[in-house]
This record gives structure tokens, C-alpha cells and sequence, in this order.
């Protein structure tokens, strides 16, 4: 049997990917696996590395303004795309392909769909994408999370699976080996900030005016992002210990998780998918300026639920930031309260369900 999966540009595309692979390896050793992603995506490094061939097509994103010049180039790059992946497919012959997200998926799947190939997509949120959307219409499956039952998607091809986060990060790990790994002292009450594989400005700089207010024993892990810059701060006078790396690998972000008494982030799917697979309490800032705010929704349901505290990024200050943080990590039982309902809301078994419908499909 053989398997396409695709999706690309950042880690939210890619990991789920990657895990829902590694769920179809153990279920079947022999399926053949490609993956077709963006060229200048991170998955083009990633996916050879684990093994995958990886097919690089063409791909531009669609600005949110429709008469934008750009969109032009957008809708060539679209069919350029389309045609480069029907041309892989009549050499590959997969017996059916996952679409995790992002415009090079929009090429992937739709090519499938003309030709006949089996598709399933993954539609986390809690607000459905315009891509998302547009490839449902004719998926096999569209697998779901947050906020399912979705009224946009047919009901018929619906199913609520969770989204698959990769065995590695749902391991369980030692805080204190984990702290060890990275640096950190093992005794001290830790904070994992992270703005998603590329990093998050405005967490940046919540993050550079909240480290005054910290007391001296917390100790803040923090992920920037490989090309932003955290606002100016003076780190020496800071009384917390600081941890700045702009970016943490695949064995690096489980250590991460595993080590952290409390996260700030973030409310993507992909990053909820491990922060409650892995039981772990979070504060979440979603994105402003995502689409439909759907990273908003999304927080919504993971804090309806008592895993998480939403604050909204565009009314908050490092100084409120700061005594969230510090009134949570003050508060033992608040923070296993948090844990529990966490565990009981993520689905850590998402990438084996997954895994089990393409083969479904492919049969």
C-alpha cells in the first residue's frame, strides 16, 4: 500500500503529518510513504530526514483580499501545483492521501480528488478554514476536533478523531531529567513559553515585560522562534532565571513540555493537540489576526473545558501576563485541576485513528 501525505509551511502541517506516519508504520511495516510539500516549507528538511520522499511543488499564499494582484499569482501557482502533483501520482499510485492543512495541500488533495484517489483531510478547529472548506466538498473523511459536529462539513464524511501528535512528545518523561536536558535547574517551578515552530512576536514581547515581575525561583524556558527578536530587556538584573532558544526540535519540544509546570502559547490546533495529550495547564494567547480568529475558538473549547485560562493578546500587559502566571503556579491545586481536565480533553490515540482510516480508504 502506498501513501501520500501532504501539508506544509509550519510545525502545525507538518507533526501531524509526521505522527499519523508513524501510527501507519506500526499498523502496516511495508506501506510506502511520500510526502509533497512546499519547497521552502520546513518539511522539505524534515520529511527526508525520517525517511519519507519528499515531492516539492509549487505553492503561494492567498492573501485575504481577493482583488490583491497577488492572488493571480496565487491561483497559477494553485494549478501549477495541481498539475505537478496528478503527474507524481500517475508515477506514485497512492492508494489514498492526507491533507493536513496549508495551500500546498489544496494542490495535493484536490489533484487526488480529480483523479480518484481516496482523500482524507484534517479540520482541527474550532472554526472551519476556507481550504479546509473547499476540500471537503469531495473528501472521503474529514477528520475533526475541536467544536465537531461542524454544520460546513457533510455530515456523512464526518468523524471526530482528535488530531494526532507524535509518539515522541507523548512519552512520559522525567521533569527532572527533562529539566537537565535543557539547562534548567531541576528544583525550581518552570515556565514553557512558546509561540509555535516560527515563534510569535506579540508573545515576545508580553513575555520581555512579565520577566521583572517573576520572582527570583521561577525559571522561564522560552522558544522565540528562529527569526524574531525578543523586545529589549535587560536579562542580568532579571531576578528568574531566562532560557531563550529560538527553536526546539523534535526531541527537543517533549523535553520542553515534559519539563514545564505551566505553558503560555499559542492556541493553534497542533499545539493544543500536545499540550492536552500531554495533561499539561497552558495559558493561551491566541493569534489576533488568524483567520475568522478561529485561534480564539479554539481556546475557547480547551478553556470551557478547565484546561486552560484565555487572555486576549490585543487588551493584555506584561504586568497581567505576569500575575496570571505567578497566581497559577501559586496554586497547586488550580494547576492539577487544569492537568486532569487537560488529559481527559486531548485525544492521545488521534494518530492511530487516523492511520486506521487511510487504510480504510486504501483498501
Amino acid at each position: 500500500m502506498r501513501f501520500v501525505f501532504t501539508g506544509g509551511g509550519t510545525g502545525g502541517h507538518l507533526y501531524p503529518a509526521i505522527a499519523t506516519h508513524e501510527a501507519l508504520m506500526r499498523l502496516v511495516p511495508t506501506a510506502q510513504c511520500a510526502y509533497v510539500g512546499a519547497r521552502t516549507g520546513i518539511e522539505a528538511r524534515v520529511a527526508p530526514e525520517l525517511g519519507i520522499e519528499f515531492v516539492g511543488v509549487a505553492t503561494r499564499k492567498v492573501r485575504r483580499n481577493p482583488i490583491h494582484p497577488s492572488t493571480v499569482l496565487a491561483l497559477v501557482a494553485l494549478v501549477r501545483g495541481t498539475l505537478q502533483c496528478r503527474s507524481f501520482y500517475r508515477r506514485f499510485r497512492p492508494s489514498a492521501v492526507l491533507g493536513t492543512g496549508g495551500y500546498v495541500a489544496a494542490a495535493a488533495v484536490l489533484a487526488a480528488q480529480r483523479m480518484g484517489i481516496p482523500t482524507a483531510i484534517l479540520a482541527p478547529d474550532a472554526v472551519p478554514g476556507r481550504t479546509n472548506l473547499i476540500m471537503s466538498k469531495r473528501a472521503d473523511r474529514v477528520c475533526t476536533w475541536l467544536g465537531h459536529p461542524h454544520s460546513e462539513y457533510p455530515a456523512s464524511s464526518s468523524v471526530a478523531t482528535g488530531f494526532p501528535v507524535r509518539s515522541g512528545v507523548l512519552e512520559p518523561v522525567d521533569k527532572g531529567v527533562a529539566r537537565r536536558c535543557l539547562g534548567l535547574d531541576e528544583s525550581r517551578p518552570t515556565l514553557f513559553v512558546t509561540g509555535g515552530s516560527q515563534g510569535a512576536m506579540g508573545i515576545n514581547h508580553l513575555v520581555a515585560s512579565a520577566l521583572g515581575h517573576f520572582q527570583e525561583d521561577l525559571q522561564v524556558l522560552h522558544q522565540t522562534g528562529p527569526n524574531q527578536q525578543l523586545a529589549a530587556v535587560q536579562l542580568e538584573k532579571l531576578r528568574c532565571g531566562y532560557v531563550a532558544m529560538p527553536f526546539l526540535d523534535e526531541k527537543q519540544m517533549p523535553l520542553a513540555l515534559a519539563a514545564a509546570d505551566l505553558v503560555v502559547s499559542r492556541s493553534g490546533a497542533s499545539t493544543l493537540a500536545e499540550l492536552t495529550g500531554t495533561g499539561i495547564p497552558s495559558i493561551l494567547i491566541p493569534l489576533p489576526t488568524a483567520y475568522a480568529d478561529h485561534q480564539t475558538a479554539n481556546a475557547r473549547c480547551v478553556e470551557a473545558a478547565g484546561a486552560a485560562l484565555l487572555l486576549s493578546q490585543p487588551q493584555l500587559a506584561g504586568e497581567t501576563l505576569a500575575q496570571s502566571v505567578l497566581s497559577l503556579l501559586g496554586d497547586e491545586c488550580a494547576l492539577q485541576r487544569m492537568s486532569v481536565a487537560a488529559t481527559e480533553f486531548g485525544r492521545p490515540g488521534a494518530a492511530d485513528t487516523v492511520a486506521r482510516i487511510l487504510l480504510d480508504l486504501g483498501a
